[in-house]
């Protein structure tokens, strides 16, 4: 049986355990930004093996005939929502727009670039979503996708020639 010394990462004394609340360090990872959060837990991960056995468990799955081990998360590249790839697919699980979306200058009938600046820029597609229309279904920037499917991964896997 091994034995893994985790003295070296706990507090060193009662006062500190007591001093941080669960909260407390939840509303510290909360307030960390995603590159510092990285790095600590790949330091972490790289310092103590149980650990790193944890985060291969939640971020890692082994897939198909090869065994290969690959991400477990994907953000689809149609609706951009994040998934688990070891999760059986659904025909209707993504719900997204082919198209563009494109201003709908009626909306904006007094809206002059000059002085305001362009229409089409990401602040105004937030801020006034039924100004702009979906190109593949004429629906405003506020409608759901127009089309299902199955997620579709942001790493496509290099095809040999």
């Amino acid at each position: 049986m091994e034995v893994i010394d985790l003295s070296n990462i706990l507090p060193t004394s009662d006062d500190e355990r007591e001093a941080v609340s669960h909260e407390e360090l939840r509303n510290a990872v909360n307030g960390m930004s995603e590159a510092r959060l990285r790095k600590i837990v790949i330091r972490l991960a790289d310092e103590i093996p149980v650990f790193q056995n944890a985060l291969v468990k939640e971020a890692m799955v082994v897939n198909g005939k090869k065994r290969k081990a690959i991400p477990r998360w994907e953000r689809c590249v149609n609706c951009k929502e994040e998934y688990d790839v070891s999760d059986e697919r659904d025909d209707e699980e993504c719900c997204y727009h082919p198209g563009e979306l494109d201003v709908d200058e009626e909306y904006f009938p007094d809206w002059d670039e000059e002085c305001h600046g362009p229409m089409d820029t990401k602040k105004n597609r937030a801020d006034y979503p039924d100004g702009f229309i979906w190109d593949c279904c004429d629906e405003n920037g506020r409608s759901e996708g127009c089309e299902t499917g199955q997620h579709v991964p942001g790493r496509q896997s290099k095809k040999r020639c």
